[in-house]
């Protein structure tokens, strides 16, 4: 965690009236369905393991989708290959 100092001078995004909170029920409700209809996303066994690496696939497609770049850090644990993703969003 990071903490800033100093005092905030901005606006919250809720007062900004640029969010609909609805679109974003929606949306997590829906991301949220298909993560759980892809069933256990680990290394345990092989189906599960193959679930990982589309889990993987669709939050990166997901966040470039919403105009982020990703970045995927990869490494292999006893000979399968896992993906780290990552996103910055700049300070202002």
């Amino acid at each position: 965690m990071f903490r800033c100092e100093g005092d905030w001078q901005g606006t919250p995004l809720e007062k900004q009236g640029k969010l609909d909170l609805e679109i974003i029920k929606k949306e997590l409700q829906s991301d949220v369905a298909y993560l759980q209809a892809l069933g256990p996303r680990n290394s345990e066994n092989e189906t599960a393991y193959i679930q990982l690496g589309k889990c993987a696939e669709w939050v990166k497609q997901r966040w470039e989708s919403q105009g982020y770049t990703v970045k995927n850090h990869e490494f292999t644990i006893d000979g399968r290959q896992y993906v780290n993703l990552e996103v910055e969003i700049p300070g202002q």
